[in-house]
């Protein structure tokens, strides 16, 4: 607003004072290529400060998904039994603690000290100061406080506890033996969680990306020095161009204020993260992890989940039995084993058929006729 209310100012000027022939002005080619090359550097900058703008907020959607992934598979991989409840209850820390430090992590504030020039938000912001009033939380805020990457900390913590409910035997009621392991899933199931954990720590470096790197300096530079010959030279063509006074005024303000107001939305998206009216809503966004979390009740455990589901597992505890599924009827008595079901059904699949012997279909037929001149000779 203020350039542009200058700019009008000195038309009316120029207009009150100044009388000036157009033909003494000359072609008006170097304003017009002036023009456009302010308007192209302010309309690529504002292109890539939304798309800056955006990319952050599909991360953060990417983000909230993996930790919304790990809360219900460890809701479900875990073996229902009362230790499943303590297991529970620090995994629900956790993943609290990992979504509040990648906030603050986004959320960054000016430090000259810092080689990046910036650092992560206070360790108690985003409602860090409620994890760490236990006494297990403050022995966590002085490691997290100093940690050069909060997020990294708390995955490997993350990490450490699934690792842990992996290797240890729950033994649940009504089960003959202890299961071998704390989750109930296959090995390859289980990896899953992993993943996640993984895809986790890649939605929180390209959000650690964009906090981090801003737009090129030299390009913001260059808009500006632009736009101020733009907001200067702009008042001379319209006291020229334009005889009437009101009009010049009005066009010269209205002309300006338009560019300014594109490079000032350039820079509003340019950086999404923060507590401006335009960044993202990520204390929002951390509020509504919250409620979904408490709404999954990790610690309750599961009471369909009775001791008659473990009497699948008795001969290998804790593992699928695999072939089970494949025991269906197909033309065959109910519950045939499995060599049955396996064995071919029409002629044409039988051992001796040429379609599993592809290498008989090339090789060459002795016709009824040639056997007879054979014995004939």
């Amino acid at each position: 607003m203020p350039p542009a209310i200058l700019s009008a100012g000195l038309t009316g000027f120029l207009k009150a004072f100044f009388t000036f022939d157009p033909e003494q002005l000359g072609s008006l080619y170097v304003h017009q290529v002036l023009t456009i090359v302010c308007a192209y550097l302010l309309v690529t900058r504002s292109q890539l400060s939304f798309q800056r703008w955006w990319e952050a907020r599909n991360w953060l959607a990417f983000f909230f998904s993996k930790l919304n992934d790990l809360v219900y598979q460890t809701k479900v991989f875990s073996v229902q039994d009362p230790t499943h409840a303590r297991f529970a209850r620090r995994m629900h820390h956790l993943y609290l603690l990992l979504a509040a430090t990648t906030m603050q992590e986004c959320v960054r504030e000016a430090d000259e000290d810092s080689f990046m020039g910036s650092r992560a938000a206070d360790v108690d912001d985003f409602f860090g100061a409620q994890l760490f009033a236990k006494e297990e939380g403050k022995s966590e805020r002085a490691i997290l406080i100093n940690a050069p990457n909060r997020p990294l900390v708390v995955i490997s913590w993350i990490t450490e506890q699934w690792v842990q409910r992996q290797q240890e035997t729950p033994h649940p009621p009504g089960l003959a033996q202890p299961c071998k392991s704390g989750l109930r899933v296959a090995d390859p199931v289980q990896a899953r969680s992993y993943q996640n954990l993984s895809e986790a720590v890649l939605a929180i470096n390209q959000l650690l990306k964009i906090a981090t790197v801003p737009v090129p300096f030299p390009y913001c530079q260059m808009s500006v020095i632009t736009l101020s010959l733009f907001a200067i030279t702009w008042p001379v063509v319209a006291f020229t161009l334009i005889p009437s006074t009101p009009w010049a005024v009005l066009t010269t303000f209205i002309v300006t204020l338009g560019f300014y107001a594109v490079d000032a939305i350039a820079s509003e998206l340019g950086e999404p993260f923060g507590d401006d009216s335009n960044d993202l809503p990520v204390e929002e966004l951390m509020q509504q992890f919250m409620a979904e979390l408490s709404f999954t009740r990790l610690e309750e455990i599961d009471p369909r989940q009775s001791a008659e589901m473990f009497t699948r597992y008795e001969a290998h505890p804790n593992h699928l039995n695999y072939t089970e599924p494949l025991r269906i009827s197909l033309g065959t008595q109910e519950g045939a084993p499995l060599q049955d079901l396996l064995q071919p059904r029409s002629p044409l699949l039988q051992p001796q058929s040429p379609l599993l012997h592809p290498q008989s279909l090339f090789q060459p037929q002795t016709s009824p006729e040639s056997i007879e001149m054979k014995q004939i000779t």
